[in-house]
């Protein structure tokens, strides 16, 4: 794991019985916002050399296998049931890209029209680098097919500032105790609420819970 996330996700793991080799990725990213296909390079790498050298180990590749993507699918098929189609915008942070991809491919299936908005970290962009570097194995995967796939109406910025702001408010107004990257999410849902006006629905997912950013608010995606 990068050294940069926070001390709960590392205990969780642990907790889990799991050993965990903690991977440097620089001062560059400490105390900001960062986009974690970014951070995750050095970690993947490690993972890929020992699975060509050690016949035990398997490594999911969580970035590039289809089966991530394909359940979000199911996410898309679900928020179409119980909107009943009434869909007009669907906004969803980037990490490895499998919400985004997933639920995109099973809205535009049935709603062509609908606009699919990406939000990733303001002070560590990702998604929309035109300088994309594909190492093979470790970088690419699901993120470059969002890139193809052209399913993706959007790229929307948001600052560490802004979505730990409306996390907080996710907290104390609605009582939903959940992570920096649903306060990012919310964020840019309600920015485009506003801009297509009133009569519209946005739907936005919240993905991660709180209680994995007590000692570090950040927004990692």
């Amino acid at each position: 794991m990068p050294k940069i996330m926070a001390s709960e996700k590392v205990e969780m793991i642990k907790r889990y019985g799991a050993e965990i080799r903690l991977v440097d990725v620089g001062d560059s990213v400490k105390g900001t916002s960062v986009h974690g296909s970014f951070v995750e390079v050095p970690g993947r790498m490690m993972c890929k050399e020992m699975e060509e050298k050690t016949p035990k180990v398997w490594w999911a590749r969580q970035f590039s296998n289809p089966a991530n993507y394909r359940a979000h699918m199911k996410l898309g098929e679900e928020i179409l049931s119980q909107l009943d189609h009434r869909i007009d915008a669907f906004v969803a942070s980037v990490g490895t890209g499998g919400t985004v991809f997933g639920v995109a491919k099973a809205l535009k299936r049935e709603i062509p029209h609908i606009r699919v908005i990406a939000v990733e970290p303001a002070d560590c962009p990702y998604v929309t680098l035109t300088n994309f570097k594909v190492i093979p194995g470790v970088t690419g995967g699901i993120l470059q097919e969002i890139l193809d796939s052209k399913l993706v109406d959007r790229v929307v910025k948001v600052s560490d500032e802004e979505a730990v702001a409306m996390n907080h408010r996710l907290i104390q107004e609605e009582g939903l105790f959940v992570g920096v990257s649903a306060g990012a999410n919310v964020f840019a849902a309600l920015q485009l609420a506003k801009e297509l006006g009133e009569g519209c629905n946005v739907v936005t997912v919240l993905p991660d819970r709180g209680d994995r950013y007590i000692t570090s608010e950040h927004y990692i995606t």
